[in-house]
């Protein structure tokens, strides 16, 4: 499998929605799934910033970053890697572009959030240097 890394375009929009809707834990129920447009508007803000790594053979994407880009700072947002592509380093490869990108921007530091329970991203993450911050319940809603 021969993987390319970029950044996401529209034409990702409806491969985008998939990965995104792949874990429940994301949205919170199946009422609040993504939507093409939810996506497309994601693609739109200059302040967003999306990495997907592709297969280019299958025109297939098999992960994704987004985040964030403020003043002071960046935020991971989404890191998504489909299960039968994991252990490749997919992964790694798309945090060292988003991680890139982030000191290209002058920013040195990134802020993620995780589920209390998702011992995988946490490892990862451990691994990666980043440090456990307090504790947040994260809460929201579709309007």
């Amino acid at each position: 499998m021969s993987i390319q890394l970029r950044r996401a375009e529209e034409k990702d929009a409806r491969q985008l929605m998939a990965l995104l809707n792949l874990d429940i834990n994301i949205t919170g129920s199946e009422e609040a799934l993504f939507t093409e447009v939810d996506v497309l508007d994601y693609l739109a803000r200059e302040d967003y910033i999306v990495f997907v790594a592709e297969d280019v053979k299958a025109q297939q994407l098999s992960g994704l970053i987004t985040g964030r880009i403020y003043r002071e700072y960046a935020s991971i947002e989404f890191f998504i890697v489909e299960e039968a592509c994991r252990n490749q380093g997919i992964g790694t490869a798309l945090f060292d572009c988003f991680e890139k990108h982030v000191k290209s921007c002058g920013i040195g530091f990134v802020e993620t959030m995780t589920e209390t329970e998702n011992r995988l991203i946490q490892n990862i993450l451990e691994k990666r240097g980043y440090r456990k911050g307090k504790t947040f319940v994260h809460w929201f809603s579709r309007c």
